[in-house]
């Protein structure tokens, strides 16, 4: 009989749990609806002040297989009101076919070199009239083509629309524009400062299909300037010969030796001189380190006829660890034209991988370049550039399997990305000198981050290379095991990159608003899926808790993924278990960890898809996230709190907690506070 009622109370908390996650879940034609409301209202607002008469004369080109939306003129011809030194201009798209609109893909900002990769303009592209009037042969060139093109009646008049059955023939034009732009001698087209090609953040048109297989080839660029053509061996060609490595290392010899082994099997004919610069190793591995060197030395000067000298150098300075002082001394006794900076834990594995790197390095426009990591001996992402969140930089991808197509071939092509990680980086020695090298007030983290903000404050676009790949000898595993003074330590050093670099706090041009931005989850997903997640009020109340009432438990696991000044943010599951049965609620404990200075704080759950994805074998987990504001911290008394975890299963009556090694620091106004006082807040 009390197996009975326990397995209908489950069935009862199991359908319940269902219905909260699919009130949680916003699906896009709910989005939709939304946004068409709002954007009715705003129009109707918007168009009392300017009539279709104000529109400057603009020229669509797009492929016959896509349809404009329904107020794709409207907002284009506001856009380049708005911008008047705006000429290319492109959009966000979607499929709609008879089942509904799916599958939107929103774009980026400008992005020279993820353009060359793949047209990411995709179906329809709004160009001003006055720039086919400056290429004066374009428009002969377009009618004499042979091209199967129509021109199609829209209104208002001074909008034309040209449709291009053949979406070669349609994507060969808008590149002729572009190439246009660039070799005009007044404009500096791939810089970053270039106004010139804007993104509409807008749906402007529509798929009548849904792509199908790897999205991105379906929109590969006819004029690709890719590393693998003609027209970069030029480029390729200046830096043989021309890279200097600046490898930092310590304690490692048998490691650092496997680095070295794969970078000269796969690094040749680029390599001028590799440094490898040893902050204090032991006198044991001191003596191996040097004995390594000097094998590969000599194996590299039997190969070759040119008079011997030591490619490899070898330098010992005793000091604290310093990731970006001994980059930037290494950087120092070098020469080549372009400085590799490199792990001594990574593991070069694609013949040509510098080929690539410096074929991007070597241009004008381009900052620091970046290489696809993964977790060895696997194809797991570990590094495929790096997105910058209102939570801070984070590794998107990371964990996920490169034999599938992420968004739109986001791990499949060579992109323009905010910043890329030094532990492969390339770049001109020239730029690395203009951006001042690495903080060194960055000493362990975002060094490498702080440096590509600064290239692209300057101008600069970074490029992670994603059609080449390295192993990187770092742990696959995710726990939240680092201790308290790591996670303070981490937490300084981001405050200080963002202290360099205010502008840059929560944005990433390469990264649209769009798209998913709280929370670890590595995958691209639209972040209108998430949008019903709110931030629950932070107001602890004090816990009366009983000895051993709770038992503390490593099941009931914490995950802490932001703890900053404006809110906490993770996640909690009790693992091998139902997790719609258990009520849980957040606890600060003062510390020293003490029962008697703990307090209790309501959670509310936030939909989380990505705890679904990845953690398959366990029961109900899409709801156990958490959310909670901290606007009115100095409701918590003065001190150090350790946050914790409580959980009670509704059914069973089970109690569990554990503890993050996350400490919430609260300095409020008054600095006493006595417990009725925070009970009746």
């Amino acid at each position: 009989m009390r197996k009975q009622i326990k397995q209908i109370l489950t069935w009862k908390l199991n359908k319940e749990y269902n219905r909260r996650k699919t009130d949680k879940h916003t699906s896009y034609e709910r989005w939709l609806h939304k946004q068409d409301l709002m954007a009715h209202l705003t129009g109707t607002i918007r168009s009392r002040s300017r009539g279709h008469e104000n529109y400057p004369e603009i020229r669509l080109f797009k492929w016959k297989e896509c349809r404009l939306s329904d107020n794709a003129l409207y907002e284009i011809g506001c856009y380049f009101i708005d911008h008047p030194e705006v000429e290319i201009a492109y959009g966000d798209e979607d499929s709609k076919t008879w089942q509904g609109r799916s599958m939107p893909w929103f774009k980026p900002e400008w992005s020279p070199d993820t353009f060359r990769s793949c047209f990411y303009f995709g179906g329809v592209a709004a160009v001003r009239f006055t720039l086919l009037k400056d290429y004066e042969d374009f428009l002969a060139d377009l009618s004499s083509s042979g091209e199967e093109w129509t021109t199609l009646p829209v209104f208002p008049d001074n909008m034309t629309v040209v449709e291009y059955s053949d979406k070669n023939a349609y994507m060969k034009v808008i590149c002729s524009l572009i190439c246009f732009i660039q070799n005009r001698e007044d404009k500096h087209f791939d810089g970053r400062e270039c106004n010139t090609i804007k993104r509409i953040p807008r749906i402007l048109s529509h798929r009548a299909y849904e792509p199908v297989g790897p999205d991105y080839m379906e929109w590969k660029n006819p004029l690709s300037h890719s590393p693998d053509s003609l027209s970069a061996e030029e480029e390729i060609r200046k830096a043989y010969n021309q890279v200097s490595v600046v490898i930092p290392s310590k304690d490692n010899p048998q490691i650092l030796k496997k680095a070295l082994s794969s970078l000269f099997q796969f690094g040749t004919p680029f390599i001028r001189d590799v440094l490898i610069i040893d902050n204090g190793s032991s006198e044991d591995n001191k003596a191996k380190l040097k004995e390594i060197i000097g094998d590969f030395n000599k194996e590299l000067n039997s190969n070759t006829a040119s008079e011997a000298f030591d490619i490899i150098t070898y330098v010992f300075k005793p000091m604290d660890f310093n990731f970006s002082q001994m980059c930037n001394e290494g950087a120092k006794l070098t020469t080549g034209e372009f400085l590799l900076f490199m792990n001594d834990d990574v593991e070069l594995c694609y013949r040509g991988f510098l080929q690539k790197m410096t074929s991007y390095a070597g241009q004008g426009h381009v900052g620091a370049v970046g290489l696809k990591l993964y977790y060895p001996e696997t194809v797991i992402i570990q590094h495929a550039g790096i997105t910058n969140l209102p939570m801070g930089p984070v590794h998107k991808l990371q964990f996920l399997d490169d034999n599938k197509c992420y968004y739109f071939g986001r791990n499949k092509i060579d992109s323009n990305v905010l910043a890329v990680t030094g532990a492969c980086m390339l770049i001109r020695r020239e730029i690395y000198g203009e951006a001042g090298g690495f903080s060194e007030e960055l000493q362990v983290a975002f060094n490498d981050v702080d440096l590509c903000f600064t290239l692209y404050e300057k101008g600069y676009h970074n490029v992670v290379v994603n059609t080449a790949y390295a192993w990187h000898h770092e742990s696959l595993s995710r726990g939240d095991d680092e201790s308290s003074e790591k996670l303070e330590r981490l937490m300084e050093e981001k405050n200080k990159l963002y202290r360099r670099h205010p502008d840059l706090k929560g944005y990433d041009p390469y990264y649209p608003e769009e798209l998913n931005q709280d929370g670890l989850d590595t995958r691209i997903r639209e972040q209108y899926v998430t949008e019903q997640n709110r931030p629950h009020p932070f107001k602890p109340k004090v816990w009366e808790r009983k000895p051993g009432e709770y038992r503390q438990d490593p099941c009931l696991l914490l995950r802490i993924e932001e703890c900053s000044e404006e809110r906490i943010l993770g996640y909690s599951i009790v693992l091998g278990d139902n997790n719609a049965c258990y009520d849980k609620k957040l606890i600060f404990s003062k510390a020293p960890e003490n029962d008697q200075n703990c307090f209790i704080q309501n959670i509310e759950e936030q939909y989380r898809p990505d705890l679904e994805e990845n953690m398959p074998d366990q029961c109900n987990v899409a709801l156990c996230g958490f959310q909670i504001s901290l606007t009115n911290k100095e409701m918590l008394p003065t001190g150090r709190y350790r946050i914790g975890i409580i959980a009670r299963n509704r059914i069973t009556g089970l109690k569990l907690c554990n503890y993050s090694n996350h400490y919430l620091t609260s300095s409020s106004k008054t600095e006493v506070m006595n417990r009725s006082q925070v009970q009746q807040s």
